[in-house]
């Protein structure tokens, strides 16, 4: 998924427009698919937030090993 991606489904949340994948964004996300009704509706949700909903934030080593 692209930044700009990202940006553009954040403007549809609603949320803050960073390109950043964050617990707003995530949050925004799961509110949008609890809120549905429609079982066609929360599936097409399901399936254009499944990267949000995913998305893991990278870890970094901090072990100093290299």
């Amino acid at each position: 998924m692209t930044v700009e991606e990202i940006k553009e489904l954040q403007e549809e949340l609603g949320v803050t427009v960073d390109g950043i994948i964050g617990p707003e964004t995530k949050a925004a996300a799961e509110a949008r698919i609890a809120q549905v009704t429609d079982m066609n509706a929360a599936a097409y949700y399901g399936e254009r937030y499944q990267e949000f909903l995913n998305y893991k934030e990278p870890t970094v080593d901090t072990s100093g090993g290299g």
